[in-house]
């Protein structure tokens, strides 16, 4: 088969959750699949030439466009035209055979459809359905974005659905009607880099503290982040003397600013104990988690939760929230707690930091959950998906 990927998560400034599937996935794809032809697409106007992994393949190819993204996606929404398959056959003069997106966007929009009287059949994933849930936690660009891509049109057009988990399958059918039978749920997997390193190295300019708590992830008010910051106030008001420091990690999103408030609010005490690093290295990020007496992350809403594994990975105890997909993913290998509930998570917080029997449990059930999750799986079940595409046309 010859099979077209939109690499376009790859080209992202900061490296997402989206972004690290959309890797993570090809890397071990390559690997495996030794039979089928890959065409990486991506449009980059403003960078000619962006840098993507080379992933040492002699079966993948790139092709690459420098087309005004306004002027694509314009064209895309007023006349459903051009679809990857179009370009493709422009520029290599052949006809794919299934089209994956990884994400949604306005080349899944497009569809794949019959190109050059050939049928090609198109595979999206799905992550989370959050923008139409809680339009709260957007801003005005990425509603109208999320609305003009119309993720119920795409759906209904796409060959096969994968999504990241259970709970992202049953919002896609009762958010946006879709058969059951046309949504494959596969899981993300965990890429932990484990190296004996001493944790208290510089990090962004930093020497790591000997106790710490980390939160890893976008820097929004989805993440719930402003209830880590309270639960961590009260722990140190209850402490004053505690040797302790709040670490979060990750590039600023929707409602920042309300975040760096709430830091203030907490008192003059507190904002030295609380650092703000928005981004590190993946070898830093190692450090972060290996270094880490808990690990917090009592999201709101997650299509998965993908720092929630990779913390587990590292041996480190999680507390999460129960709600959407993580009670799913973490089961009884952490803590879960309501969101809405600031009391729960201090508790929480506060059992983990004086009891060291909880955290070595937490730590082992922890490893022995995460060692569940791989990329080679992600990656052999997402083949089965473009396989059937084939088998169902033959």
């Amino acid at each position: 088969m010859r099979i077209v990927v939109d690499v376009s998560p790859l080209l992202e400034k900061y490296g997402t959750g989206v972004s690290k599937y959309t890797y993570n996935l090809l890397e071990c794809l390559f690997k495996l699949d030794l039979e089928n032809e890959y065409y990486l697409f991506y449009n980059s106007y403003k960078n000619n030439y962006p840098i993507l992994p080379d992933f040492g393949s002699a079966k993948v190819q790139v092709c690459d466009y420098h087309i005004p993204n306004k002027l694509l996606n314009l064209s895309i929404l007023g006349f459903n035209y051009p679809s990857m398959p179009d370009l493709i056959y422009h520029r290599f003069n052949l006809r794919p055979d299934v089209v994956f997106s990884p994400n949604l966007s306005f080349l899944a929009l497009a569809g794949s459809g019959n190109a050059h009287n050939k049928k090609i059949h198109s595979v999206i994933t799905i992550h989370d359905l959050s923008f139409k849930i809680y339009p709260e936690f957007y801003n005005l660009k990425n509603r109208l974005k999320h609305y003009l891509v119309n993720v119920k049109k795409t759906c209904l057009q796409a060959d096969k659905i994968i999504t990241v988990s259970e709970s992202s399958k049953t919002d896609i059918i009762n958010y946006l009607g879709i058969p059951e039978n046309k949504i494959t749920v596969i899981y993300h997997g965990a890429q932990s880099v484990r190296k004996d390193i001493n944790t208290r190295v510089v990090c962004n300019g930093k020497v790591l503290p000997e106790h710490y708590i980390l939160y890893l992830g976008t820097l929004e008010m989805r993440k719930n982040i402003i209830s880590i910051i309270k639960s961590f106030q009260q722990i140190m008001k209850d402490n004053p003397n505690q040797n302790l420091i709040l670490i979060l990690v990750g590039h600023p999103g929707y409602g920042y600013t309300k975040i760096l408030q709430a830091i203030q609010a907490a008192g003059l005490s507190l904002v030295d104990k609380i650092w703000i690093l928005n981004y590190v290295s993946e070898e830093d990020k190692a450090r972060l988690y290996q270094g880490a007496e808990l690990f917090v992350f009592p999201s709101y809403y997650e299509g998965f939760g993908l720092p929630v594994i990779e913390a587990m990975s590292y041996g480190v105890p999680v507390i999460s929230s129960f709600s959407s997909s993580l009670g799913e993913i973490v089961g009884s290998a952490g803590i879960l707690i309501n969101p809405d509930n600031i009391s729960e998570l201090t508790l929480a917080m506060q059992e983990l930091l004086t009891n060291s029997e909880l955290r070595q449990i937490m730590s082992t059930a922890g490893l022995q959950r995460s060692a569940k999750f791989t990329f080679e799986r992600t990656a052999r079940e997402t083949l089965k998906v473009f396989q059937g595409c084939k088998q169902v046309e033959s």
